[in-house]
């Protein structure tokens, strides 16, 4: 089943609001979702990283 960006948002914003207060890893957080770490760290790259000039 593949993951949409906009699950990943709602993810990301239901961390930043529960997970992190409760010293939740992001890793740990995100896999007892049902999304890879690896996908959300993806993700995260694309929407929030700027490339290096």
């Amino acid at each position: 089943m593949a993951t949409s960006s906009k699950d990943i948002e709602t993810l990301w914003q239901r961390y930043s609001e529960e997970g992190s207060k409760k010293g939740i890893s992001v890793r740990d957080f995100f896999e007892k979702n049902g999304v890879p770490y690896h996908v959300f760290e993806k993700w995260y790259k694309r929407k929030y990283q700027q490339p290096v000039m």
